[in-house]
């Protein structure tokens, strides 16, 4: 989990395309020292991603000549800021174009030509504490037919200008030389956004409920906005310091945040934008993020805002206000109860037998806070309300599931029920024996594995659809709370009843998935039919999930070798189990965090212990186990990294655990959850020289990073050997975070693993989120054994930022339009993910409206970065594919400033170059041949398409809010709106 949050702090200080891994200057100065133990070749042959040699930088004359046969160098240019003293960049980040006389490389490489060493990401402690040592390091590759590039340059000392060359490579791994480099570019900029002044105003919306908005006019738009929460770290100090704390870290595109606490206490929130890469100045004070590594400068914040919080009598929560605090203090409405759901939305939308998750706080630091063990709510008699369940699913059952407490029908046709947490040990304390566990008379409530929402299955009977009732909910100690308690003091939502959407057409090749989520457990009520999987059907969904399926088989042991499922196991377990008519047309999609590539080398942080080696090994065996454990022990104590190439009986072991787990349940994918290794590549390729165990299996005259490449590609494809000979059908996903990292994209398609980039956040940003994964996409290797090419991004609604339905649903088709074949949905274990379940539909729906058009995202190509630009009206984001002389298009209109706003658009598209032919009538034709119509996918409408050369433009587009565009010869005869049944979002309904 920390690994994930790390990647959402950098995509915050990052444009969503600056997601390049880096090392720190130590271990710059260590691969220098690797270079002397290995033979390394200075060769334009040499690896094109080992650290560009300064002679290759600035050519001397000998190499002018050398490379006199090579292509024309290409001439590099800088697009907007950046280019001149006079129009200076205020960030980290340029934006880079290639021009070249007769014809482009496949691959340009950009290097520095200032003299700073290629594995130093920044030079200033401003600039490092923001890393976590993710920074970008030189050389940066791209291809010119991505068009624009985003190029993340760090800084230098003193702030002076950068000089950077291009040159032209055949290509990113391996590659050779194929251009020369090309005059010297400088880079100008000034970090002065770092000082601009920010701060957060608070006002109160309701009862411990406040709207937190940013406030920064030093430029009129900001990359990201975030917002978070800090916790004393010293107060012996005046005035008292804080530390920021990542996991409350919530992000806005719009620069407001809503809040709503739980119970009394002081919070202390703060807010920082992001410009060009560079955060700005912290409301909280301080260097943003600088006292988070132990390697910088710690700056720590002094101003944060406190927020008071007091109960209905004036609780305090045995909570004030720091003696000396320098920020300022807002007092926020008090509570009405003594406790209350820290609800994000008010309007919900349902269909019958879905779950609800009343969301929890976090009021500590704590990952399972200790939250009240009862839950009362008051709805229409016709609604039934249920807890957890798991009817078909014994494994999910939890030993102390909710259960109902008490029942009772009111006035009006309403009834009040009870639940308690902890079913029937939900008992009182005995006075005679008092416990320091029991709160007020009882046991804390455990209502989910984090403890953050309580679930509830609501369904109702045909005849209500499309009625909207109020619902109350009180969470609360004791259970007579429920009956004192006057109703009208409880917090209420709204919700909208409709009936249950029903896909005409399942995807077949796209694989859209909840993951983190098991049957009976999560989404939908498990009440021992084939209600759930009828239900996931209907919705679109064709992968079905399981968490942590290894949970499912007996733990082995260091002498055990054999999986052996549990009592509990469900039959879907097994391919046999999963052949009945229920499972038509759906795949099996488990989730796994262990065993997985990291177990070994992580096994290795412990000081070798033959005693812990597995009783089979031989006295020999044991010996050279004991070497590579020392070897890697070692390798981790100096570096602080995983040894990637230790290959010794735990990395075995987990690989045998895993083969046999593919093996028994014959899955169609895997979703494999490994965060171990942290940056991985980005520090493995300069530290493998310091691995024994790498040395070891070094080949004669191998360079070093040609020697880190093998060992990674090794360690993955011995992993995953097994899965084309026991369950050929299965693909392993990764859980990754961009590119390059953990490993790059091309090292997992060699070893057949689909890598998913990580998208928590960056939703909030849809056009450097679209970017981002367009960047992914175009980066993508081919897989290996001709498999096709998936690009499922772990997709949130919750993670690092709550949004809702109508957020949810840009996010979906976004996704779908930088070139997704799917989606991994992350955050069912969170409580603002599926508060709604909105968010639910939400991703139904954009699944209706790719599904007809899957051909696109598995065949087709990304429109490039700048293809499409309004001429008319504000347009906020934009993406699209194109396939046989085609386009699929989501167009969101509205501001810069994050907001979806109706806008009447004229678009022009930049089509791809040539443009590819498509048959119409059984005759080839182009996008010049036409004629092209345009149809809103959404709403059945038609809208005419003119086109230039190389070009289409539509003129007149008027949109209240985001839709999708199939733009095609004869696209216009076909134009439907969308069936009727399926669900769309309303803007303002939904938060």
């Amino acid at each position: 989990a920390m690994w994930r949050a790390a990647v959402s702090l950098v995509a915050l200080l990052a444009t969503a395309s600056g997601r390049t891994a880096g090392t720190s200057a130590a271990q710059h100065r260590s691969d220098l020292q690797m270079s002397n133990t290995l033979p390394r070749r200075l060769t334009p042959s040499t690896s094109t991603d080992a650290p560009h040699p300064l002679s290759q930088r600035r050519q001397p004359s000998s190499e002018r000549n050398r490379t006199a046969a090579l292509g024309p160098a290409v001439t590099l240019v800088i697009i907007g800021p950046g280019g001149s003293p006079s129009n200076p960049v205020l960030g980290s980040t340029v934006q880079l174009a290639v021009e070249c006389d007769e014809g482009c490389p496949e691959w340009v490489r950009v290097d520095r030509t200032d003299g700073v060493a290629d594995t130093t990401p920044f030079v200033r402690v401003v600039d490092e504490q923001y890393t976590f040592t993710w920074a970008p390091t030189f050389p940066h590759f791209f291809k010119p037919a991505w068009g624009i590039n985003t190029f993340m340059f760090g800084g230098s000392a003193g702030g002076a200008p950068i000089g950077i060359v291009a040159s032209g490579w055949t290509d990113r791994y391996n590659g050779t030389l194929a251009s020369p480099n090309s005059s010297v570019v400088t880079i100008h900029y000034t970090p002065s956004f770092e000082t601009s002044k920010t701060s957060m105003d608070v006002d109160d919306l309701g009862p411990g409920s406040v709207r937190l908005t940013l406030r920064n006019t030093a430029v009129p738009t900001f990359d990201t906005i975030r917002f978070d929460r800090y916790f004393p770290s010293n107060t012996t100090v005046n005035p008292p310091q804080f530390l920021l704390n990542f996991f409350f870290n919530e992000n806005s595109g719009t620069g407001t945040l809503v809040k709503t606490f739980q119970e009394p206490g002081v919070y202390y929130y703060g807010v920082t934008p992001t410009y060009q890469g560079r955060a700005g100045g912290a409301s909280a004070g301080g260097v943003y993020g600088s006292c988070l590594s132990p390697n910088t400068t710690c700056l720590p914040a002094t101003t944060p805002v406190a927020i008071v919080v007091k109960g209905p009598n004036g609780e305090t929560g045995n909570q004030t206000v720091l003696p000396n605090f320098a920020g300022t203090v807002h007092h926020a409405l008090p509570l009405r109860t003594p406790h209350q759901f820290c609800l994000f939305e008010r309007n919900l939308t349902i269909f019958s037998g879905v779950q609800v998750r009343l969301p929890l706080c976090r009021p500590q630091k704590a990952e399972q806070p200790p939250q009240p063990g009862f839950v009362s709510i008051v709805v229409p008699s016709w609604i039934t309300v249920q807890p957890v369940t798991n009817l078909t699913c014994v494994s999910c059952r939890i030993r102390t599931s909710p259960a109902l407490n008490s029942s009772e029908t009111l006035p009006g046709g309403l009834t009040r029920l009870t639940f308690a947490s902890l079913g029937n040990n939900q008992r009182p304390e005995n006075p005679a024996k008092p416990n320091p566990k029991y709160v007020q008379g009882y046991l804390p409530g455990h209502w989910t594995t984090y403890n953050n929402f309580v679930p509830l299955y609501l369904t109702f009977p045909e005849g209500h659809d499309g009625e909207t009732v109020d619902v109350s909910v009180l969470i609360h100690w004791t259970p007579g709370e429920g009956k004192t308690v006057p109703v009208r003091e409880w917090q209420s939502v709204q919700v909208l009843c409709i009936a249950t959407p029903v896909l005409p057409t399942l995807p077949k090749r796209l694989v859209t998935s909840i993951t983190w989520a098991s049957i009976g457990n999560d989404l939908m009520l498990d009440d021992g039919s084939d209600f759930w999987l009828d239900t996931y059907r209907h919705l679109g969904f064709n992968t079905v999930p399981m968490t942590s399926m290894p949970g499912a088989f007996e733990r082995w042991t260091k002498d055990n070798t054999t999986l052996t499922p549990t009592a509990t196991a469900p039959a879907y377990l097994t391919k046999e189990g999963r052949a009945g008519k229920a499972w038509e047309g759906l795949m099996f999609g488990p989730q796994i965090s262990d065993p997985n590539p990291s177990m070994g080398p992580t096994a290795c942080r412990k000081p070798p212990n033959a005693s812990l080696l597995p009783n089979y090994l031989s006295p020999a065996q044991v010996k050279v186990e004991m070497a590579k454990w020392q070897n890697a022990y070692d390798f981790t104590a100096a570096t602080g990294h995983l040894d990637v190439a230790y290959d010794g009986i735990w990395s075995q072991r987990a690989t045998l655990q895993f083969c046999a787990l593919v093996n028994w349940t014959q899955p169609d994918w895997v979703y494999l959850d490994d965060e171990s290794f942290g940056e991985g590549w980005g520090t493995w390729k300069f530290e493998a020289t310091q691995s024994k165990n790498a040395l070891a299996r070094a080949l004669p005259r191998e360079t070093p990073t040609n020697l880190a490449w093998r060992m990674a590609a090794e360690m993955l494809s011995g992993f995953t050997r097994c899965v084309s000979t026991m369950s050929p059908q299965t693909t392993v996903h990764w859980y990754g975070y961009g590119p390059d990292c953990p490993f790059p994209d091309k090292m997992f398609s060699d070893a057949g693993i689909s890598m998913g980039p990580s998208e928590y956040g960056q939703p909030h940003y849809l056009t450097s989120y679209a970017d981002g994964l367009r960047q992914v996409k175009q980066q993508q290797a081919p897989m290996a054994g001709g498999r096709p090419r998936h690009l499922l991004p772990w997709l949130t609604a919750c993670t690092y930022g709550v949004m809702d339905a109508v957020q949810t649903f840009e996010e979906v088709l976004h996704s779908f339009g930088s070139g997704s074949t799917g989606f991994a949905f992350f955050g069912v274990f969170f409580h603002g993910c599926f508060d709604d379940p909105a968010k639910l539909l939400a991703f139904s729906t954009a699944t209706a409206l790719a599904t007809p058009f899957e051909d696109f995202f598995l065949d087709g190509t990304p429109l490039i970065r700048g293809a499409v630009a309004a001429t008319a009206g504000e347009l906020r984001a934009w993406s699209g594919v194109a396939l046989n002389g085609a386009l699929w298009l989501v167009i969101t209109p509205g501001d810069a400033s994050g907001h979806t706003l109706p806008s009447t658009l004229s678009l022009n598209i930049t089509l791809p170059a040539p443009s590819p032919p498509f048959a119409l009538n059984g005759k080839a034709r182009t996008f010049q041949d036409g004629p092209l119509t345009a149809c809103d996918l959404i709403y059945g409408k038609t809208t005419p398409v003119t086109h230039t050369a190389g070009a289409v433009v539509i003129e007149g587009l008027a949109l209240t809010q985001t839709t999708v565009l199939h733009v095609a010869a004869g696209a216009g005869a076909k134009c439907t709106p969308l069936p009727r049944g399926l669900w769309l979002p309303k803007p303002g309904f939904n938060f």
